[in-house]
């Protein structure tokens, strides 16, 4: 008896537990729940293909009540395998980052 209870608990959870990630993974409702606010633009930031493994990368415009921030969506599949790595930043934030990669790109390329 106590067996069945604690399997039907923990098919309950499990399947509590797909849902939600099939929900935040594939609806724009579980997106903007992610990012912590809405989002109001997407922008495709381009793919990189490494090791038999497909990330690709969008970054957003999101509204979060009374501060704009931006978010960096990274989604890295291979065959079976799926996962999303969300980042949000402030404007500040999101500016360091990108001038820490222009310089990165400008000693690449003197060098």
């Amino acid at each position: 008896m106590f067996l069945n209870i604690f399997l039907s608990f923990s098919a309950m959870i499990f399947l509590a537990a797909l849902g939600w990630i099939i929900f935040a993974a594939f609806t724009k409702r579980g997106r903007n729940f992610t990012f912590g606010g809405d989002i109001l633009m997407t922008y495709k930031g381009g793919e990189s293909r490494l090791k038999k493994q497909v990330h690709t990368f969008r970054v957003h415009a999101i509204d979060s009540g009374n501060t704009r921030k931006i978010g960096l969506e990274v989604n890295g599949s291979r065959f079976g395998e799926h996962e999303m790595i969300p980042f949000v930043m402030t404007v500040e934030e999101t500016q360091k980052l990108i001038t820490a990669m222009e310089r990165a790109i400008k000693y690449q390329r003197n060098n």
